[in-house]
């Protein structure tokens, strides 16, 4: 008679299964946070990130920008945009001291952009406080110069490349810190 060797004890596959099912849990979680918090700032499609909506001025175009971003250096009639998909921009609060803040999530290489004699410049002056945050909120713009763009200035916008650099349509910014 032969005695063979026994199967070792088979591992239950249940934790496993379980290990699995978390991971993919907060992967989802992880996903909608991301994008909840990536609409605290401006967003074309109206969102402000405050409740309400921002109803976007009918002077500016309805296509997608070519880029939107923080201006890091201007040389005469270009400017150069560090594009970022989400800007926050956050303020001390009443009982904290210190300076306000910008935080953006940096994507791609800078982008030139050329300000011609045609290109028209808003200044994004919509009223923001809190007494309206839930409430929808009309874009208010000011037709402007590119004198009055300041560096860390939040901006947009609309044209048509040539090469390496997009000579600009419509200029959307807003100097948070001003």
């Amino acid at each position: 008679m032969e005695i063979g060797e026994s199967p070792s004890p088979r591992k239950p596959v249940s934790p496993y299964l379980i290990a699995s099912g978390v991971i993919v849990v907060l992967a989802l979680v992880a996903f909608v946070a991301v994008r909840y918090m990536n609409a605290g700032g401006r967003s074309s499609n109206g969102d402000n990130g405050l409740g309400g909506n921002l109803i976007q001025s009918e002077e500016l175009p309805e296509t997608e920008p070519q880029t939107m971003g923080v201006l890091v250096e201007r040389d005469d009639n270009m400017i150069i945009v560090s594009p970022a998909d989400s800007i926050r921009i956050m303020a001390p609060g009443s009982n904290q001291a210190g300076e306000p803040k910008m935080e953006a999530d940096y994507v791609g290489d800078k982008v030139e952009v050329v300000i011609s004699n045609e290109t028209m410049i808003y200044q994004d002056v919509t009223p923001m406080n809190m007494e309206n945050a839930d409430k929808d909120v009309q874009q208010v713009l000011e037709l402007s110069t590119i004198d009055v763009i300041s560096p860390e200035s939040v901006i947009t916008v609309w044209g048509r490349k040539n090469g390496d650099r997009i000579v600009a349509d419509v200029v959307l910014f807003l100097s948070p810190f001003q």
